[in-house]
């Protein structure tokens, strides 16, 4: 260290400024760097458990949407005690990172909307997907006595499109953000 006090000053405020560089970095990594995005499939989701049957019919279904989308495969589907589905799918990929955001939550929205039958009609607006981030759009619609919320939501290199069967809550996007909560995994 410089025996000059001007020096010696210069010196601490320069390893001070590297320090606040470096916790500002690190703090920011995902910005700097880039966060990898996952998704997994937990044993439950809240009130709904992992079926398996129904999962397998899912990833049967939505595999050419998904081989589509460019996306390593991911689906998960979940029933509650009462028998309300809940079926998440999408994937992960260079692809889906390419994509415009627009574009892939609406055929995101759309592909996952054929599973509500007639599914016409419905309020769909932009969502909070809260702290996973990205962009998001819900759709709230009744059909036959049940409601149905279909959500989609995207960020960096991973895609999801949402549906669950006469949701508990009022607010499709605490729905939305209650499965990204549990499915969405940042590395």
């Amino acid at each position: 260290m410089p025996a000059d006090p001007r020096r010696a000053a210069m010196w601490a405020a320069g390893i001070a400024g590297c320090a606040v560089l470096v916790l500002f970095l690190l703090l920011t990594s995902d910005l700097v760097f880039g966060r990898t995005v996952g998704l997994a499939a937990p044993a439950g989701i809240g009130d709904w458990a992992a079926n398996p049957a129904l999962a397998a019919t899912l990833a049967e279904g939505v595999l050419g949407d998904q081989e589509a989308l460019g996306a390593r495969p991911f689906s998960a589907a979940y029933l509650s005690a009462d028998g309300r589905p809940l079926l998440v799918w999408g994937g992960t990929g260079r692809a889906v990172q390419r994509a415009d955001d627009a574009a892939l939550l609406r055929t995101l929205r759309e592909r996952t909307l054929r599973f509500v039958p007639d599914s016409g009609g419905g309020t769909t607006a932009d969502a909070d997907p809260g702290p996973n981030r990205g962009r998001a759009t819900c759709t709230d619609t009744r059909r036959d006595g049940f409601g149905y919320v279909v959500c989609a939501w995207t960020f960096g290199a991973a895609a999801l499109g949402v549906l669950v069967v006469d949701g508990p809550d009022a607010d499709p996007a605490a729905t939305l953000r209650r499965v990204l909560d549990a499915v969405v995994v940042m590395r």
